[in-house]
């Protein structure tokens, strides 16, 4: 059975080995000058993280959920990260469909954004 340290330093090595930078946003309403509802992106967050090709797992945890996965985001443990969410990773924009918390990370799984 692992510490709690133990985890803790694990949980850190994992996210000191994530290459890419992710920006986290989360949709949400306001309403303007002129009293109409509008749709926004809230930043969250800049996290590293790793985009992958989604593996046979992903595409089950996708497929349980009625979703469809392009890609998969792992982001570190404890990321705030909630399907609907949009992520950027270098340039490109993701929305997330699934998610799934391990011990050691939080797995997203992506589906490329509409423009």
């Amino acid at each position: 059975m692992l510490t709690a340290a133990e985890l803790t330093s694990m949980r850190s090595q994992v996210a000191a080995a994530l290459p890419d930078t992710v920006s986290l946003s989360r949709p949400g309403v306001t309403v303007d000058s002129e009293g109409n509802t509008v749709g926004v992106l809230a930043a969250l967050s800049t996290p590293a993280g790793w985009l992958m090709v989604p593996g046979p797992s992903d595409r089950l945890l996708a497929d349980q959920a009625g979703q469809t996965v392009d890609a998969v985001l792992l982001l570190p443990y404890g990321t705030d990260v909630r399907p609907g969410d949009r992520a950027t990773v270098g340039g490109a924009a993701w929305t997330v469909a699934t998610v799934a918390d391990a011990r050691l990370h939080a797995r997203a799984g992506l589906k490329k954004a509409e423009a």
